[in-house]
This record gives C-alpha cells, structure tokens and sequence, in this order.
C-alpha cells in the first residue's frame, strides 16, 4: 500500500462539504487556513465560494461563510484582545442579528494565537485582506450602541464579562 499525492484542487470537492472543516481539531483547522494564505494567489479562484470560514452565527452555532461572504453579507471579526475572545464569543451570538457582525469561534481565535508567532501574524494579515476578517473595534462600536439600547442586554454583559 502506497501513500498516494492529491493535488489541492483535486481536493476542492472536500471544500464544499462543511462537514468535513466543522470535523477538523482547531490546530488543524488553523493550520489548513495557513496554507490557504500561504497559497492563495493559486487557490482563489478555486476557492473562494468555499465555505471554509467559522463564525458564531445569531443561533449561536458554529457556521461557515466563504471568502465572499466574508467580504460582504457575512462580516467576521477578531478580538484584538485575548483576554475578551471568551466573553465577546458568548456574546457575539446574541447580538450578532442586532448588529450584523459575526466572531470567529473561541477555540479557532486561541489556536490562531497559539501559532507560531509569525505563522499567525501572516495568518491575520490574509484574513485582513482577502476575507477582510477584521480586529475587533468596529464590532466592539456596534455591539456598545446594541447594549445601550436595552438595559437587560447591558447588565447581562455586565455580569457575564470582566474586563
């Protein structure tokens, strides 16, 4: 029994299952993202309608967006900080349909950070530019005007988050 080569795009079929990147451990996962960046100029054209980003979606699951999506209805966004992911995770799923913003998973944004350092900043600098995955601020804007609107969703922050 021989250890057989496939090409990434003979892969692409594989793409279009999310099933398969829902599967994968985080590591894994991150580390597919990074020769994705690594390799995109080959591979954009191949994927990206592929479903391959995970977001918190407003039903609080873990759903999948493509590179297009990303870039336009479906908008994804990092914490800048570490020690928010957890909290802003919880509560990206509740508010995400009020303001239209997603998060990436906690487990993925910590495996992202838990990279190499440079693997991660080259990770971080794709998923800028070609997702246009942003830092936190803009969300942080929208998610503090969607607080301020209903007192109960501002104490609920409040007592789950300690910043």
């Amino acid at each position: 029994m021989g250890v057989v080569h496939v090409s990434i795009i003979g892969m692409l079929p594989v793409f279009g299952r999310p099933g398969w990147l829902q599967g994968l451990p985080e590591d894994l996962y991150v580390e597919l993202l990074c020769f994705i960046a690594e390799n995109w100029e080959g591979l954009s054209s191949h994927l990206q309608d592929a479903p391959l980003l995970k977001y918190i979606s407003s039903s609080k699951t873990t759903d999948l967006a493509s590179v297009l999506d990303a870039a336009g209805q479906t908008r994804i966004y990092l914490s800048s900080k570490e020690s928010h992911i957890s909290c802003l995770t919880k509560w990206s799923g509740e508010l995400a349909s009020a303001v239209e913003y997603y998060l990436m998973p906690e487990s993925t944004q910590k495996a992202i950070t838990n990279l190499d350092p440079k693997e991660s900043k080259k990770l971080c600098e794709w998923l800028k530019q070609h997702p246009e995955i942003t830092e936190l601020s803009k969300f942080a804007e929208q998610l503090l005007d969607a607080v301020s609107k209903s007192f109960r969703s501002a104490l609920s922050l409040f007592y789950s988050c300690q910043f």
